[in-house]
C-alpha cells in the first residue's frame, strides 16, 4: 500500500485494522509514520497478531530515545533516509520540472510524487 498523508489515511493501522490481520503477520512500514497508530502497533506486537515489524518512518519523528518500540526484540527500526539518496533527488528534481512546465503549458500533471509531503 502506499499511502499520502491525509486525514483520511492518517491512523489507518489502528486497532480495529490489527484485529483483522491474520496472526503473525509482519507488519512494514516505509510510506508515512502517522498512518500507524504507534500504540495500537505496540499492543499488536505483544500479541501473536504482528509477529515483527520494521519501520522506516514512525507517528512521531524522529523516534524519541525512550520510544517502548526500542524495547521490543521483533522491531527493526531505521532512520528514514529516502530522499537523501541521489537517485530520489535526481527523479524528484525531474519530475518536479516537468510538472511546472505542464502546469504553465495548461496540461496533466504527473502525480508521482505529489504524494511527498513538503512541509
Amino acid at each position: 500500500m502506499t499511502a499520502a498523508l491525509t486525514d483520511e489515511t492518517r491512523g489507518t493501522f489502528n486497532e480495529a485494522a490489527f484485529d483483522t490481520m491474520r496472526d503473525h503477520v509482519l507488519f512494514v512500514n516505509t510510506a508515512r509514520g502517522p498512518i500507524v497508530e504507534t500504540t495500537a502497533l505496540i499492543d499488536a506486537l505483544k500479541t501473536v497478531q504482528v509477529t515483527g515489524a520494521s519501520l522506516e518512518v514512525f507517528e512521531t519523528e524522529p523516534l524519541l530515545p525512550d520510544s517502548p518500540l526500542h524495547e521490543l526484540d521483533n522491531v527493526i527500526t531505521t532512520p528514514h533516509i529516502a530522499a537523501m539518496s541521489e537517485e530520489y533527488r535526481e527523479r524528484g528534481i525531474n519530475t518536479l520540472a516537468r510538472n511546472t512546465l505542464s502546469f504553465l503549458r495548461g496540461r496533466f500533471i504527473n502525480d508521482e510524487f505529489l504524494a511527498v509531503n513538503i512541509e
